[in-house]
Protein backbone atom coordinates (compact mmCIF):
# COMPACT_ATOMS: atom_id res chain seq x y z
CA UNK A 1 0.00 0.00 0.00
CA UNK A 2 1.30 3.32 -0.87
CA UNK A 3 0.69 6.35 0.41
CA UNK A 4 -0.64 8.88 -1.81
CA UNK A 5 -0.40 12.91 -1.95
CA UNK A 6 -2.69 14.34 0.82
CA UNK A 7 -2.00 10.71 3.04
CA UNK A 8 -4.71 8.77 1.31
CA UNK A 9 -4.23 4.88 0.97
CA UNK A 10 -3.83 4.13 -2.89
CA UNK A 11 -2.34 0.99 -4.83
CA UNK A 12 0.97 0.81 -6.28
CA UNK A 13 2.94 -1.38 -8.44
CA UNK A 14 2.51 -4.85 -8.22
CA UNK A 15 5.58 -7.16 -8.27
CA UNK A 16 5.10 -10.64 -7.74
CA UNK A 17 7.29 -12.19 -5.07
CA UNK A 18 7.00 -15.61 -3.20
CA UNK A 19 5.22 -18.28 -4.49
CA UNK A 20 2.66 -18.16 -8.05
CA UNK A 21 -0.71 -18.94 -7.42
CA UNK A 22 -3.30 -19.28 -9.53
CA UNK A 23 -7.32 -20.02 -10.26
CA UNK A 24 -8.15 -23.64 -11.79
CA UNK A 25 -8.89 -23.04 -15.32
CA UNK A 26 -6.51 -20.05 -16.25
CA UNK A 27 -3.48 -20.49 -18.06
CA UNK A 28 -1.14 -19.06 -15.58
CA UNK A 29 0.97 -22.09 -13.97
CA UNK A 30 4.56 -22.23 -12.42
CA UNK A 31 6.24 -21.10 -15.51
CA UNK A 32 4.43 -17.87 -15.34
CA UNK A 33 4.78 -17.61 -12.12
CA UNK A 34 8.38 -17.91 -12.84
CA UNK A 35 8.29 -15.48 -15.11
CA UNK A 36 6.81 -12.68 -13.56
CA UNK A 37 8.65 -13.24 -10.37
CA UNK A 38 11.18 -10.20 -9.35
CA UNK A 39 14.21 -12.27 -10.43
CA UNK A 40 17.18 -9.35 -9.79
CA UNK A 41 17.75 -6.33 -8.84
CA UNK A 42 20.23 -3.54 -9.86
CA UNK A 43 21.90 -0.58 -8.15
CA UNK A 44 22.92 1.79 -10.55
CA UNK A 45 24.00 5.63 -11.19
CA UNK A 46 24.33 6.99 -14.48
CA UNK A 47 27.80 8.91 -15.85
CA UNK A 48 27.52 12.23 -17.40
CA UNK A 49 29.62 13.41 -20.01
CA UNK A 50 31.77 14.72 -17.54
CA UNK A 51 32.48 11.57 -16.38
CA UNK A 52 30.56 11.94 -13.10
CA UNK A 53 27.37 10.78 -11.39
CA UNK A 54 24.82 12.61 -12.32
CA UNK A 55 21.42 10.21 -11.76
CA UNK A 56 21.07 7.42 -9.06
CA UNK A 57 18.73 4.33 -9.12
CA UNK A 58 17.02 0.84 -8.84
CA UNK A 59 15.83 -1.32 -11.30
CA UNK A 60 13.81 -4.75 -10.99
CA UNK A 61 13.91 -7.56 -13.59
CA UNK A 62 11.90 -10.39 -14.15
CA UNK A 63 12.52 -14.00 -14.91
CA UNK A 64 12.68 -13.53 -18.53
CA UNK A 65 15.30 -10.19 -18.00
CA UNK A 66 12.88 -7.99 -18.81
CA UNK A 67 12.71 -4.82 -16.94
CA UNK A 68 9.90 -4.06 -14.73
CA UNK A 69 10.22 -1.03 -12.61
CA UNK A 70 12.70 1.25 -12.45
CA UNK A 71 13.14 3.57 -8.76
CA UNK A 72 15.06 6.84 -9.48
CA UNK A 73 16.70 7.98 -5.82
CA UNK A 74 16.87 10.81 -4.52
CA UNK A 75 19.18 13.18 -6.82
CA UNK A 76 21.78 16.00 -5.29
CA UNK A 77 21.37 17.69 -8.05
CA UNK A 78 17.29 18.14 -8.05
CA UNK A 79 15.21 19.83 -5.63
CA UNK A 80 12.08 17.63 -4.76
CA UNK A 81 10.24 19.68 -7.36
CA UNK A 82 12.90 18.43 -9.85
CA UNK A 83 13.88 22.35 -10.21
CA UNK A 84 17.56 22.50 -10.91
CA UNK A 85 19.88 23.28 -7.70
CA UNK A 86 22.42 25.96 -7.45
CA UNK A 87 24.76 23.87 -4.93
CA UNK A 88 24.66 19.84 -4.79
CA UNK A 89 22.64 18.59 -2.14
CA UNK A 90 24.87 15.60 -1.55
CA UNK A 91 23.18 14.42 1.72
CA UNK A 92 19.98 13.18 -0.69
CA UNK A 93 22.47 10.55 -1.49
CA UNK A 94 21.75 9.12 1.64
CA UNK A 95 18.95 6.51 0.76
CA UNK A 96 21.89 5.37 -2.16
CA UNK A 97 24.61 4.88 0.61
CA UNK A 98 22.18 3.29 2.51
CA UNK A 99 21.26 0.76 -0.29
CA UNK A 100 24.82 -0.13 -1.00
CA UNK A 101 25.40 -0.70 2.65
CA UNK A 102 22.39 -2.88 3.14
CA UNK A 103 22.73 -5.06 -0.05
CA UNK A 104 26.09 -4.54 -1.23
CA UNK A 105 28.13 -4.26 2.08
CA UNK A 106 29.79 -1.18 0.47
CA UNK A 107 30.40 2.12 2.43
CA UNK A 108 29.66 5.28 0.89
CA UNK A 109 31.64 6.03 -2.78
CA UNK A 110 33.66 9.63 -2.89
CA UNK A 111 32.99 8.91 -6.26
CA UNK A 112 29.38 9.93 -6.07
CA UNK A 113 30.19 13.10 -4.67
CA UNK A 114 32.47 14.25 -7.51
CA UNK A 115 29.31 15.89 -9.74
CA UNK A 116 28.73 19.81 -9.97
CA UNK A 117 25.66 19.05 -11.51
CA UNK A 118 24.00 17.85 -15.18
CA UNK A 119 25.99 18.77 -17.98
CA UNK A 120 24.50 19.47 -21.57
CA UNK A 121 25.36 20.23 -24.85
Amino acid sequence: MLKGLGGEPRRGPQLARGGHKSPLGTASGPELGRIRRTARAELYRGIGRDGTPTTWGLRLFNGRDEQQMTVMLPNPFLTDTQEIRDEPDFGRLAAWDQLRADYLGLSPDPFDRTGKGFCHG
